[in-house]
């Protein structure tokens, strides 16, 4: 495990600074996910995001939305909803 290395586009990069208590925890456990199950964790999305996928989070109001690149996976948008 661990093959895989998690990175962010600058503007999730952004938005995960400015997370707070259980949102941040949220998105550490998303990130140890990651790295243990690849691109077999979250749902597939279709339409204009085909190819990548999703983890959300009820509880924090979170969907993290990562692909795979040629470094591992990408963590392109983190979106707070609600």
């Amino acid at each position: 495990m661990d093959n895989y290395q998690v990175s962010f586009y600058p503007e999730a990069q952004a938005e995960f600074e400015k997370l707070k208590g259980s949102q941040r925890v949220f998105v550490d456990k998303v990130l140890i996910r990651l790295r243990q199950l690849e691109m077999n964790a979250g749902q597939e999305l279709h339409g204009p995001l085909a190819g990548f996928r999703k983890l959300k989070s009820k509880k924090t109001g979170l969907r993290i939305v990562f692909g795979q690149s040629s470094q591992g996976i990408t963590i392109i948008d983190i979106v707070a909803v609600g």
